[in-house]
């Protein structure tokens, strides 16, 4: 990454859009099956925990400015740990990556192109993340600064043309499914701010890694509250539950007059947008981390080789239930521990380290 530094406007605006990718694809039918018309408290919920969660974070990294989460893991068990560390984060992003690839590809599929075969459209993504890849982290992260404002103007439209169409009954019973459902089991289900762990890999590339973190959360919150509200009151929660491509149906709601109809395929030409930035950010980070473990001289010449075997692994998932199936147990099981619990822990133990040293001097 040769020292640059990341701005606080490209860290919001990308983290924000690596998030929606989520929200595009499954967790919204998830979400409401789960937590019934109370899907939006969820989100709200989470946010708060999300929050308190960084604030904490934040006060944990004060001793280990310009360190990363894996230069952490090797304060506290040595080059060992911090092989395991990097391996687990890249095996958990090059997972991820296959199985939103085979998702997103077949829902492209179904709504858009019918006609083609999903290898030939996972062929066009892994082609787009590949040349994002080679962009690098400066080039992906002013991507999103452009993209961002983009999706909200896109938002917004979408929010004034659906407004005749909105019913606040929808989010009742406020509680769905029950507070113990929302509160006590849906409390652990942090890994729909999956995007935030990318915090922890470059911050020693931020000036303000404080200020940086809470825009992030408040942006990234905000696509997550926002989408969901508006699916939540447009579409009742039985409906919603049993949605393939929520947000692509809800654009088939949008209508601006007797001239503007049937406007979906701009709106979805930007969550392919996301797709994209989510597909090539991941990839970037994986070479990015295994660099760093292994110190390869020459990490680029890796893209073509990651990008031909996530190619061929997504193409080996044998259906659209499967892939769904498994980004939703990585999202809401795997990322809560891997990308939260786990660094929160080596930063609690690295900061006890610290601070036993000064005490010892």
């Amino acid at each position: 990454m040769n020292n640059e530094k990341l701005n606080v406007w490209e860290i919001a605006c990308t983290l924000s859009i690596i998030t929606l990718t989520p929200v595009i694809l499954s967790f919204p039918q998830y979400s409401a099956k789960r937590y019934g018309s109370a899907s939006v408290l969820h989100a709200v919920y989470l946010s708060v925990l999300i929050l308190i969660f960084f604030s904490i974070v934040f006060k944990l990294y004060k001793p280990f400015v310009g360190k990363d989460i894996l230069d952490i893991s090797e304060m506290v068990g040595g080059k060992f740990l911090k092989g395991i560390s990097g391996v687990l984060f890249s095996l958990y992003l090059f997972t991820i990556v296959i199985f939103t690839l085979e998702e997103f590809g077949q829902n492209i599929k179904n709504v858009m192109f019918t006609n083609s075969t999903i290898v030939q459209i996972n062929m066009l993504f892994v082609i787009g993340m590949a040349i994002l890849a080679y962009f690098g982290i400066k080039g992906i992260f002013r991507i999103g600064s452009y993209i961002l404002p983009i999706v909200v103007i896109g938002f917004a439209l979408m929010f004034i043309s659906l407004t005749s169409k909105m019913d606040l009954t929808n989010l009742t019973p406020v509680l769905g499914t029950g507070a113990k459902e929302i509160f006590l089991n849906g409390a652990i289900e942090l890994g729909i701010f999956n995007s935030l762990f990318i915090l922890f890999l470059i911050s020693p590339f931020l000036g303000d890694i404080k200020k940086a973190g809470f825009s992030s959360i408040a942006t990234t919150s905000g696509v997550i509250i926002f989408a969901l509200f508006l699916l939540s009151t447009v579409i009742p929660t039985p409906s919603l539950n049993q949605k393939y491509f929520a947000l692509f149906d809800l654009t088939r709601y949008i209508g601006f007059g007797r001239f503007f109809q049937r406007i979906e395929s701009i709106f979805t030409f930007l969550w392919i947008i996301a797709c994209f930035l989510f597909l090539g950010s991941a990839l970037t980070f994986i070479i990015v981390m295994l660099k760093k473990i292994f110190n390869w001289k020459y990490p680029n010449r890796l893209i073509p080789c990651f990008t031909l075997l996530i190619l061929a692994l997504s193409n080996l998932i044998p259906n659209y239930a499967l892939s769904s199936a498994v980004r939703q147990f990585l999202y809401m099981k795997v990322a809560p521990i891997l990308l939260f619990l786990y660094p929160f822990i080596l930063l609690v133990i690295a900061r006890i380290k610290v601070s036993g040293e000064r005490v010892e001097k």
